[in-house]
């Protein structure tokens, strides 16, 4: 029998990364760790697709990848 494969896709929306830093940090300071653990999903093979979340966000795709790229490069630091 082959070995099962899982595909994962992940809809990220990466402006979330600023809209809702401070409401995690003030209602869940114990685990900011843990939230958008993008680097994560992308080592672990998932693929990542990127959203705006419009009207909640602003419909910015510069802003996303900026956003994106710059939490991925520091969380491989």
């Amino acid at each position: 029998m082959p070995p099962k494969i899982a595909v994962a896709i992940a809809s990220v929306q990466p402006a979330h990364l600023l809209d809702d830093r401070d409401v995690t940090h003030q209602c869940w300071a114990d685990r900011t760790d843990f939230s958008f653990m993008l680097r994560t999903m992308l080592e672990l093979g998932v693929t990542l697709t990127m959203g705006s979340d419009a009207p909640v966000s602003p419909l910015d795709p510069g802003v996303a990848v900026t956003l994106l790229g710059g939490r991925i490069v520091h969380d491989a630091r």
